[in-house]
């Protein structure tokens, strides 16, 4: 049990404010070891305890400078790679199958190449050199000769390494792009796919290339898609989760028919069509 609000010790500036002077907190009465108080509610409340938030670009730039990792310049460039390489998902970097697949696989085979100690101390030695701490062969020397090291324990499991990333990145694919059985044929996978003619994406089935059926569902070109593992309640086709930026929804595969969702397509066009207004009135103006 426990209590919570304020005793103000002096008044200061606040006793010139008279009545005008409010807190939100409850003021505290003169209370001793042992005196009886009147209980007015009891709250029973249970929690339980929460992971750390995901970090964000700014959080993870943070990061990498108070673990002393990359340089002003290079950290930006750290960042946009993991996302840009697929190992996260989103701008809270929500770890992807793939980025799952690189660290296990790391960690097993070559958890020296997963330390920051490693690129700390590099980091450090740059720096003394700049500073005339010490001189540049000799950290070229030594880096040469623990890379060398790393890299031929490296050439000794790269068969196995190769295997355990390949069934990663199988994975990945899987969880990326596939969606389940044709609604259409029945014996197809619906997947993933960009245009080559004109780049765009959308839902096409695995038997299209044989001729033998031609369903395609149109995708939202904007944002990274990932399939989820439930059904549209209005139509029953696959769902989808769609982030771009900090904006993230969840529609069917068929939303463009699907009849929950023609409100919202109609919101959608309406907007389209203020903002076509407005863009016409400006260029008249």
């Amino acid at each position: 049990l426990y209590t919570r609000g304020l005793q103000i010790q002096k008044m200061g500036w606040a006793e010139y404010y008279g009545p005008f002077f409010k807190t939100q907190e409850k003021a505290l009465p003169d209370i001793n070891e042992g005196d009886s108080i009147h209980l007015t509610s009891v709250d029973a409340e249970e929690k339980h305890t929460l992971p750390p938030a995901r970090f964000n670009p700014a959080s993870l730039l943070k990061l990498l400078e108070r673990e002393n990792l990359g340089t002003k310049s290079t950290r930006s460039r750290i960042v946009d790679s993991v996302r840009s390489r697929g190992y996260t998902i989103g701008d809270n970097f929500e770890l992807s199958t793939l980025g799952y697949a690189m660290y296990e696989t790391l960690d097993h085979y070559m958890s020296v190449m997963l330390s920051p100690e490693m690129t700390r101390q590099l980091e450090q030695e740059m720096d003394d050199i700049q500073q005339g701490k010490t001189d540049r062969d000799s950290v070229l020397a030594k880096s040469k000769t623990s890379l060398l090291s790393i890299l031929e324990e490296f050439k000794e499991k790269e068969d196995k390494i190769g295997e355990d990333l390949v069934k990663g990145l199988q994975r990945y694919w899987k969880d990326t792009e596939e969606l389940g059985s044709c609604p259409k044929c029945g014996d197809g996978i619906l997947r993933i796919v960009q245009s080559p003619k004109t780049g765009k994406r959308f839902v096409g089935c695995s038997n299209y290339k044989d001729g033998v059926c031609d369903q395609t569902f149109p995708l939202p070109q904007k944002g990274s898609i990932a399939p989820l593992e439930k059904a549209c309640p209005h139509c029953d086709h696959h769902m989808i989760k769609v982030v771009s930026g900090r904006r993230a929804w969840e529609t069917c595969i068929n939303w463009t028919q699907c009849p929950g969702r023609q409100d919202d397509l109609k919101a959608l066009d309406e907007r389209r069509s203020k903002q076509s207004h407005k863009d016409e009135g400006g260029k008249n103006s």
